[in-house]
């Protein structure tokens, strides 16, 4: 009875953590990255400006990074195996956030967020929409994770 309580717990914290090379591609050119962000789909063109201005404030050290557990947590609700980031070549590879402009009107907000490795490679975007309600006192903040797409 006891080995069969220790199997039901292992079982039970395994698949509370999300692993995050069920959510990873491997690495290509960033040239040929593209993601679906609230079906609106970004690619190298539409990103370069962004993705320079990152890669220059990486070189400043002037990005905040984020963490594999923080991505991890951010990633578990979304539907196992979807796509989402670019798995770095890189040995102990840091990954670090870069905020875009947003865009949006009184009610909703879009914000992106760029996720670039330690290289300067971008490997994933995590969309923040904000929906603002007159009758709740504070907005509400919903992030996702953009889905590439191949």
């Amino acid at each position: 009875m006891r080995f069969y309580t220790v199997a039901l717990l292992l079982q039970s914290v395994s698949f509370s953590v999300a692993n995050l090379a069920h959510y990873q591609l491997a690495d290509i050119n960033d040239s040929q990255k593209r993601f679906n962000c609230y079906d609106q789909i970004f690619g190298y063109r539409g990103l370069r400006g962004d993705h320079r201005d990152a890669y220059e404030r990486l070189r400043q050290g002037l990005l905040t990074e984020i963490t594999i557990p923080q991505i991890e947590s951010k990633i578990r609700n979304l539907p196992h195996g979807s796509k989402v980031m670019y798995k770095s070549s890189e040995q102990g590879v840091r990954y670090y956030e870069h905020s875009t402009e947003g865009d949006g009107d009184e009610n909703y907000f879009y914000t992106y967020v760029l996720i670039i490795d330690s290289r300067g490679h971008l490997s994933a975007i995590l969309g923040k929409l904000t929906t603002v309600n007159i009758h709740s006192p504070s907005p509400r903040v919903v992030e996702t994770f953009c889905t590439i797409v191949q």
